[in-house]
């Protein structure tokens, strides 16, 4: 079993945002809330993870990024635009591989080029406040 997956609810009693992510065809995908996001970095002064969850039968396929590292990512206009039935603005993310960026085509036509390598994160536990 996951190891954050276990955790989840601690981890967001810890101030931090754990993800599950879906898996489409070549990559990951899931998506981060602006509320959410601000409410953190104002409750912790940005000192908080991203706790991205993959499969959840693999107990070391998670991420722990801590936000300042993806925070250059999230600005207003890589907002996707709200639908209708979900008016709450998020940023579109994926994770193909060990690269974490916006979904295509949102804000600017070059998203690839603000996509960010996070293999060092990967399994990071240690980077979190002691869980166990």
């Amino acid at each position: 079993m996951n190891w954050a997956l276990l955790r989840r609810l601690l981890l967001e009693a810890r101030d931090h945002y754990p993800m599950s992510m879906t898996l489409q065809p070549g990559h990951w995908w899931f998506n981060l809330a602006r509320s959410k996001m601000a409410s953190l970095a104002s409750a912790t002064g940005e000192q908080f993870c991203i706790v991205l969850i993959g499969n959840h039968d693999v107990e070391d396929d998670y991420y722990v990024i801590p936000y300042p590292i993806v925070k250059p990512l999230l600005t207003e206009e890589t907002l996707a635009d709200p639908a209708p039935t979900r008016p709450q603005p998020r940023w579109h993310m994926y994770l193909r591989g060990d690269e974490l960026g916006l979904w295509p085509g949102q804000g600017c036509p070059d998203n690839h080029l603000r996509a960010i390598d996070v293999s060092c994160y990967r399994g990071r536990r240690e980077l979190l406040q002691r869980l166990e």
